[in-house]
């Protein structure tokens, strides 16, 4: 309750940055997020949602603290997040009740909060709250079962997790939205994989990548994408295209700082046994 009253309470100031100042400091903060710049990101989104609330713009607002709450999700600050959470839904549901989008977005990262909390079927819960409605489930497909099929995954329900996947693709698609396109590819491959289908892991790892590599993703990114490759050609006993893969993850994390994305020692080690 105390964190809703202050959430509730901040809309008393009047702003001087303009509507569009505010905008685009938030665009930044969406740019900064994918490029897993999150200091940055989150300093952004403080700003603009410093701004917007004392424009009095709810709207603008609530997004701004969802994408900060999005970092602490990122940097594994689970419970913290999970009260900033509840937190914003009830704010949302008093304040700006109509905007679906915003609602579909926070209960998204509620359940994935709670995936990575352990909370699987508390997690499904949540998604179902969006899949069970066919109107949002008509308008927010691709949102709705992305998130459905990174749970199932964690579920070992693969075949699931594979059709859920494929249901979001074409709304990704369509909406040109290829960061997102690269990251279903991904989990595609991985539920494959769990299956112990590679040359069908293989198909997906490679369209993630080349698509990653098309849209210049983030470093961290395409060392993961290399990375996991390798494992998948080591798997099938291609040692040369394993080691291939390796070195270029290596390559790509030294780029990152090395050991940023946490995968440089397993690099080592897999090159040594390959």
């Amino acid at each position: 309750m105390r964190g809703l009253l202050i959430l509730a309470c901040v809309f008393l100031g009047i702003g001087l940055a303009t509507a569009q100042d505010l905008d685009s400091i938030y665009r930044n903060g969406i740019v900064y997020l994918d490029n897993a710049e999150y200091d940055k990101a989150n300093e952004a989104f403080k700003r603009a949602g410093e701004g917007y609330r004392k424009s009095n713009n709810k709207l603008g607002y609530a997004k701004s603290v969802l994408q900060t709450i999005k970092i602490d999700i990122s940097n594994k600050k689970f419970n913290d997040s999970r009260v900033s959470l509840s937190n914003l839904l009830q704010f949302q549901k008093e304040h700006i009740p109509n905007e679906d989008s915003l609602w579909v977005e926070i209960l998204n990262s509620q359940s994935l909060n709670e995936k990575h909390l352990g909370n699987f079927n508390k997690a499904l819960e949540i998604n179902n709250k969006l899949l069970l409605n066919p109107g949002l489930r008509e308008t927010f497909p691709e949102k709705i079962y992305h998130t459905r099929s990174r749970i199932e995954i964690d579920l070992g329900n693969y075949d699931d997790a594979i059709n859920s996947a494929k249901a979001a693709l074409d709304g990704y698609i369509r909406r040109k939205d290829s960061l997102n396109e690269a990251a279903i590819y991904n989990i595609i491959g991985v539920g494959y994989y769990f299956k112990n289908e590679l040359d069908s892991t293989l198909k997906y790892y490679n369209k993630s990548l080349n698509l990653k590599k098309l849209i210049d993703a983030n470093i961290g990114q395409l060392t993961i994408s290399t990375f996991n490759i390798g494992i998948v050609h080591e798997a099938l006993a291609n040692y040369e295209e394993a080691i291939r893969y390796y070195k270029l993850a290596e390559k790509y994390d030294l780029q990152n700082g090395g050991e940023q994305v946490g995968v440089l020692s397993d690099i080592y080690v897999a090159l040594v046994n390959s």
